[in-house]
């Protein structure tokens, strides 16, 4: 369950990258 931490994480360094792993 630390993969939503990681998505959040990653969504503030670079949103750019995969915006679709965050929705």
């Amino acid at each position: 369950m630390q993969n939503a931490v990681a998505v959040r994480a990653s969504d503030q360094t670079q949103p750019r990258e995969r915006p679709n792993l965050t929705k």
